[in-house]
């Protein structure tokens, strides 16, 4: 496999199929190691998503190109190949950010293909906040408008909209923590710690119901974390205990 294949963006769609269709819900990239995709780390990626999504499953791929024409090229069947044993008819969806960033043009900056490189029809369909919140980002780069309370009034609702957005993120990766074993899950304080901290550092206050998820998760956290350490106290004081009888019986 040549090296330079992974020299772009890459990544994998996650979704299913529904009444013939397949659906997109979510995405990420791949991690790049020794210029070839990490599948340890794809395959540790999945099945902490399959515990909080578990019907979702690997669809297909996508690479963020400055290309023109935004079609699948070589890097991509290569790539198709590599995750033959998850899905043997991936899509392929091409992004060039270039065309997405332009005011006015009717370029089209995403397509996507099947397996055999046919450009295939889709619709988008986001959630409410993503959906409010990219119309506001849109609605504010076509406007030319140079009313500063205008402009500051546009970006107040985007902030708002993007913390309804970033608070359904937490609150899948509580649902995740929620369903993991902390003692078998990689970095489970870790992520808890972390999460605490961003909802501190942005001063989040709505839904106090996400704070104490997140209060209750720590204390089963240490709870169990106390009752490791005690059992091993208890095991380290019988130990001392059979040493004593020992050395009274010599």
């Amino acid at each position: 496999m040549e090296s330079k294949i992974f020299d772009i963006v890459i990544g994998v769609l996650l979704g299913n199929e529904d009444n013939g269709k397949l659906q997109v819900f979510n995405s990420f990239e791949f991690v790049i190691i020794d210029n070839s995709p990490d599948l340890t780390s794809l395959q540790t990626r999945l099945e902490q998503q399959s515990v909080i999504l578990p019907n979702e499953y690997i669809i297909g791929v996508y690479q963020i190109t400055q290309n023109k024409d935004l079609k699948p090229d070589d890097n991509i069947i290569l790539l198709h190949s590599l995750l033959e044993g998850y899905n043997n008819n991936l899509i392929t969806l091409i992004f060039n950010p270039n065309f997405a960033a332009k005011k006015h043009t009717n370029e089209k900056f995403i397509k996507i293909f099947d397996n055999k490189q046919n450009e295939l029809k889709f619709d988008v369909d986001n959630k409410e906040a993503e959906k409010i919140a990219v119309d506001t980002v849109l609605e504010i780069k076509e406007n030319d408008s140079n009313d500063e309370s205008q402009k500051a009034n546009d970006q107040l609702i985007s902030q708002s909209f993007l913390l309804k957005t970033i608070k359904n993120k937490i609150r899948l990766i509580i649902a995740f923590l929620q369903q993991a074993d902390p003692e078998k899950t990689p970095n489970y304080y870790d992520i808890l710690r972390n999460v605490n901290s961003f909802i501190s550092k942005i001063q989040y206050k709505q839904d106090e119901d996400i704070k104490t998820k997140l209060v209750d998760l720590e204390t089963e956290y240490n709870t169990l974390i106390s009752i490791g350490t005690i059992t091993e106290n208890i095991k380290n004081l019988e130990s001392i205990s059979l040493d004593l009888k020992k050395y009274d019986s010599a």
